[in-house]
């Protein structure tokens, strides 16, 4: 199985933003993964990439797992499409020891959508809905999440050519014959033409959970994206004899594998996945609560600095300088200015302080620590090199237990 890596989208709550942005970040992903039927002989596979809403502890998070080769360019087409969004690399919600069993224990399962009427005719898509959110249905599912339950939509995708536009096309044109054998276009070409005029993805929509029940509430939730002049979802249904083809859906769905023909469009997609915005009100929602600002053009950074400059910067932090993660930090000469920590409960000081050391305990420079609750001393005295140790004084205060 390749790596995979596994990326936590949060935006700001109460901004306003669309599936439009979803739509234009799909749209750039169009051949990220494209393999040729000839490379396909050969053994290449394309690189794995699924769009993801899980509910894990009881929280809602949106998710893109793909190929770590591919995850850097992922990163930067999320940020020019959402400015405000954080991105948090995290471990596989699926990553489990035993295909068939999650962390909990308990059997997972999979239920694999498809469309009913073929790729040709398209689903209730976001533009027709006037002042709702259609994924509000199915957020209100895993909104219900049992405390060991985990739970996931999974929409796992790969790259297509147009061919499947052309041939939407000629079955649109052809419809019935007429007694001069000419042919008439169907009733419906319009709905057609509607589907195929934006490029699409091959696509596997999975329901995933440790709970039958949540599987068949998701499942009735998905009607609402049904069209009555076009499509909607029904379950794909195998023999309970197959066994085989229950251990492969296993498969498929750790490994982000697209199986079978279905084709979304990038607005159909865009529907079914997006980040959420103010009109959502779902509770549980995994919400970002930082405030983006454009680093310095001088920002003391580990990509530009040479091995020198380096030596005299203490680097405590990551961010996104030049369209790449880095890691960077304050210049020694500012430092001494002095460095005020001011912030609530829960907003990172500790973890500044203790990255700031760390850093100068690597450095091999010499530092106090005064810390009256000892919590922060606990975790530093964790990253003290072999070559350190005997530098280590520590002194406790308190009275004697």
């Amino acid at each position: 199985m390749p790596t995979l890596t596994t990326l936590f989208l949060k935006l700001p709550r109460n901004i306003e933003v669309t599936p439009e942005a979803a739509k234009t970040f799909l749209a750039a992903l169009t051949q990220i993964n494209s393999v040729s039927s000839i490379q396909k002989l050969f053994g290449t596979k394309p690189h794995a990439l699924a769009l993801e809403i899980a509910s894990v502890n009881q929280q809602i998070r949106f998710l893109i797992t793909c190929d770590a080769d591919i995850a850097q360019f992922i990163e930067t087409q999320i940020q020019s499409n959402y400015p405000l969004v954080v991105i948090e690399k995290v471990v596989d919600p699926l990553r489990i020891e035993d295909p068939e069993r999650n962390r909990t224990g308990q059997t997972l399962l999979v239920k694999e959508l498809k469309l009913a009427k073929g790729s040709y005719y398209p689903i209730g898509t976001y533009d027709k809905f006037a002042d709702v959110d259609p994924l509000a249905s199915v957020l209100s599912v895993l909104s219900k999440s049992e405390p060991t339950e985990t739970s996931m939509v999974q929409i796992a995708l790969e790259s297509t050519g147009g061919g499947w536009q052309v041939s939407g096309a000629s079955y649109a044109d052809h419809g019935t014959k007429n007694e001069n054998d000419v042919w008439s276009p169907r009733s419906d070409k319009m709905i057609i033409t509607e589907k195929i005029s934006y490029p699409g993805f091959k696509s596997s929509i999975r329901l995933i959970s440790n709970q039958s029940k949540t599987i068949t509430e998701l499942a009735s939730a998905f009607g609402v994206y049904s069209r009555s002049d076009g499509n909607h979802f029904s379950p794909i249904r195998y023999s309970l004899f197959a066994l085989n083809s229950k251990n492969k859906v296993i498969q498929n769905t750790l490994s982000r594998t697209v199986s079978g023909n279905n084709i979304l469009n990038i607005l159909e997609l865009a529907t079914l996945w997006h980040l959420p915005s103010d009109k959502i009100k779902t509770q549980g929602i995994a919400w970002g609560t930082k405030v983006l600002s454009e680093p310095p053009e001088n920002l003391p950074n580990a990509v530009t600095a040479t091995e020198e400059e380096k030596q005299h910067i203490n680097f405590f932090g990551r961010t996104i300088f030049k369209n790449r993660e880095t890691i960077f930090g304050i210049k020694d000469i500012d430092r001494r200015r002095h460095i005020w920590a001011i912030g609530k409960t829960g907003t990172g000081k500790s973890t500044l302080i203790a990255n700031m050391a760390i850093d100068d305990i690597k450095k091999g420079r010499g530092m106090a620590i005064i810390d009256p609750h000892g919590d922060l001393c606990d975790i530093i005295l964790n990253y003290i090199p072999k070559n350190r140790i005997n530098d280590v004084i520590r002194l406790f205060l308190g009275p004697k237990t």
